[in-house]
């Protein structure tokens, strides 16, 4: 929902939405059997990629949706279950989302562009289920990777970060994540 936020405080309500969308649906289309084995109701998700594609017509079923799947999201950090593991896979889906929607300093694909965004969230509010003691750097690391982003949020007409400090960034949480 921090995605979504930052979109909408930027005046992007709707790519807001999508941000989040896009990420939580790319998450389980990657490993649905794992997403399902955590707890996550498949309805939930094909309701969620069903709202995306009429998008938004019916804007009170449409936020009944996307609350409904936070809610699922929710359910699964809250378990704790494997916190690392799952920052781990957000984070190479952020790389690989990233990756896809910008080349040369510039926004190829701003939707991918957008999920990263969405992916990196995810993936420090994961982190809040962890430690803060023991997880200092990798929680420290996230967060630097969330502003690598501009502050009113992942929006199509953004100027990304270069290439080379992302990817030095996802290597850093890599080393969090080892350590």
């Amino acid at each position: 929902m921090i995605a979504a936020q930052a979109l909408n405080g930027a005046g992007q309500e709707a790519e807001g939405a999508t941000a989040l969308l896009e990420a939580a649906l790319a998450v389980y289309d990657a490993a649905p059997s794992d997403m399902m084995a955590a707890g996550l109701d498949p309805e939930v998700m094909e309701a969620l990629r069903a709202a995306l594609q009429t998008g938004g017509e019916n804007p009170d079923g449409f936020a009944a949706v996307v609350a409904e799947a936070d809610t699922s999201l929710g359910a699964i950090q809250a378990r704790g279950a494997e916190a690392r593991e799952v920052i781990g896979f957000l984070v190479r889906l952020c790389a690989e989302t990233f990756d896809a929607g910008v080349a040369s300093g510039q926004i190829r694909r701003p939707l991918d562009y957008q999920t990263s965004y969405g992916l990196a969230v995810l993936a420090l509010e994961t982190a809040s289920g962890l430690d803060p003691e023991a997880d200092r750097a990798l929680i420290t690391e996230l967060r630097m990777l969330v502003m690598m982003w501009p502050a009113a949020g992942p929006v199509a007409t953004s100027v990304p970060a270069p290439d080379a400090q992302m990817v030095e960034q996802f290597l850093r949480i890599r080393s969090a994540l080892a350590g």
